[in-house]
């Protein structure tokens, strides 16, 4: 069975567990991965759409996953009992609806043992209600696969000291690597920042002094993470 690389990366971030809730889950292969691999021993896969559920019905028929892997129709963790999953997974989805999943059901969220996320964008915000909830973020990856890039975090319960702003823009564990791949999404957000900022200073003063401002700040912490994952400003 094969995964794409953003997927494989998904599941390489998920610690053994007993129960993993896979929201979202589309055509369910990465619980079906997962699964055979080992990595959990049951697992609950979840779609607000009959469509992808139909399709993971049958990967699940044709991998003989049928006593271990459920299927449920669910707006996020709504049909997820509290301490049922151990693992929980968001991926692929936007960044906000990763926090209004989470926080919509804090009996399951704050009891699971481990939080892997994937969010598409506002990436800052979900590591900053990580570290609101009490979980600490253990780890992290990026890839680029189709033109898009990708990151992946795993979060366990646990206090940590607070991220410096460059740190929640880039993540922390991805400076600590100095991560390539988030070398080069790093020099792109400064270069957008950049042509942001040049726009608005064509602008008239009075209706963009304020805007200015905040894209100038925003400008100084991109450059900031670029510095500290890739030691340069090109």
């Amino acid at each position: 069975m094969h995964l794409s690389s953003r997927m494989k990366m998904v599941a390489d971030m998920v610690s053994s567990c007993d129960t993993l809730a896979d929201i979202g889950c589309d055509h369910g292969y990465l619980s079906i991965w997962l699964l055979r691999n080992g990595i959990c021993k049951k697992a609950v896969a979840m779609d607000l759409r009959e469509g992808p559920l139909k399709h993971a019905e049958g990967n699940r028929r044709f991998f003989h996953m049928e006593e271990r892997m459920e299927l449920r129709l669910s707006d996020g963790l709504a049909k997820l009992e509290p301490e049922e999953a151990d693992a929980i997974v968001c991926a692929g989805m936007g960044g906000q609806l990763v926090i209004d999943i989470l926080r919509k059901k804090p009996e399951c969220t704050l009891r699971a043992s481990q939080l892997i996320l994937q969010p598409q964008s506002e990436i800052a915000e979900v590591r900053r209600y990580l570290h609101h909830i009490g979980f600490r973020i253990e780890d992290e990856e990026m890839c680029f696969e189709d033109g898009k890039f990708y990151t992946v975090m795993k979060a366990v319960p646990g206090r940590e000291d607070a991220y410096s702003e460059e740190e929640y823009l880039a993540g922390k564990c991805l400076i600590a690597k100095k991560h390539p791949v988030a070398c080069i999404y790093m020099k792109e957000q400064v270069e957008k920042r950049k042509k942001v900022l040049q726009e608005l200073e064509k602008a008239s003063v009075e209706k963009a002094a304020g805007r200015r401002e905040g894209a100038q700040s925003e400008l100084e912490i991109a450059v900031k993470a670029l510095e500290r994952l890739c030691g340069t400003v090109q």
